[in-house]
């Protein structure tokens, strides 16, 4: 099939695009461009400059058994936007050889895929906002993540990447230490069997970076080291919540908070036994809000703090814990606040020395 649409056939993203309708078993192929350019669609490097050029072309095909090939390297805002969503039959996928993203650019592009097992690598360096959000959203039978180069992220770049992908085993790395607002937010959450996470290396976070990452993955047994030192607001807000089989928590260096930097963290991890050490003397605004709530296989729990005056700083952060354990405070807290917002009742209280 060829075309002559150089002026393009989607003007946008959510109410002016074109899309097939099919029915029986079909299998695409060629070259993508050829549904723009009748000739030279061989030597195009990038989507067209208007963008939308391809947003949900394919979209609710459950036909459909093969992709064309999709051969540009610099893409365009919103241009494979939802392109195979709900391509249930879609098995597999071509390379994606881009290394110049854009806005939305892969935005939602697999999502509903439940026939596919395996992606592509992800070859580029640096991200753009949005631009892999929800890219594999519910692909049901992914079994391994694409290998991702990334090292420069931006705002929601991954975003539930690869949330609900129940068979995913393994993640990809992540090896970049420079983050970006809510880049990683809900990347795996839901994915069920996904039993090791990737190495973090950050050192310094933004705000809500890892904001649920692992949220339910229910066969996560392990943490990745946490290095970082510089916190800002929620930025793990809800990252292990619900992780069940979670057993040991990763240390937690940081000396200064931030407000809500541990929202949630680990709420709902019923192997949780010791809570990582909190050397922080100053809490921050809601910063252990709800931090283990309802861990309850908890026993231990040591905390440096000697002002917990910020507001909501220890708000049920305790709640539903075991009934019996042991608390280690600095001994140069004055503090005494007892129950699921300080102490459990019923727990050993033992003074250290940070």
């Amino acid at each position: 099939m060829r075309g002559d649409n150089s002026n393009g056939f989607s003007s946008s993203y959510n109410s002016t695009y074109s899309k097939y309708r099919m029915t029986g078993k079909i299998a695409a192929s060629g070259n993508i461009m050829s549904l723009l350019y009748p000739t030279g669609f061989e030597t195009k490097t990038s989507t067209p400059v208007w963008g939308n050029c391809f947003c949900n072309l394919f979209e609710g095909c459950t036909s459909l058994t093969s992709a064309p090939a999709l051969p540009v390297t610099t893409l365009t805002s919103y241009c494979y936007y939802s392109m195979f969503s709900g391509c249930t039959s879609l098995t597999t996928i071509p390379e994606l050889p881009a290394t110049t993203l854009a806005y939305c650019c892969y935005y939602c592009m697999f999502r509903g895929c439940i026939s596919l097992t395996s992606a592509p690598v992800l070859p580029a360096t640096t991200l753009t906002s949005y631009c892999y959000y929800y890219m594999f959203k519910g692909c049901t039978s992914l079994t391994a993540a694409p290998e991702m180069s990334a090292t420069t992220l931006a705002e929601m770049c991954c975003g539930s990447m690869f949330k609900d992908c129940t068979s995913l085993t393994s993640a990809p790395a992540l090896p970049a230490t420079t983050l970006a607002y809510c880049c990683y937010s809900s990347m795996f959450e839901g994915c069920t069997r996904l039993k090791e996470a990737p190495v973090l290396p950050a050192t310094y976070l933004e705000r809500s970076c890892y904001d649920r990452m692992f949220y339910g993955c229910t066969s996560l047994t392990a943490a990745p080291v946490l290095p970082a030192t510089y916190l800002e607001s929620s930025c793990y807000q809800s990252m292990f919540s619900g992780c069940t089989k979670l057993s040991t928590a990763p240390e937690l260096p940081a000396t200064i908070l931030a407000p809500y930097c541990y929202d949630f963290m680990f709420s709902g991890c019923t192997s949780l036994t010791a809570a990582p050490e909190l050397p922080a003397t100053i809490l921050a605004e809601g910063c252990y809000r709800y931090m283990l709530y309802d861990c309850t296989g908890l026993k231990t729990v040591k905390m440096a703090a000697t002002n917990i005056s910020a507001s909501n700083c220890l708000y049920y952060w305790l709640f539903n814990v075991s009934s019996t354990g042991t608390f280690y405070k600095n001994k140069n807290a004055t503090w005494n606040v007892s129950g699921s917002s300080g102490i459990p009742s019923g727990w050993t209280v033992i003074e250290y020395e940070p």
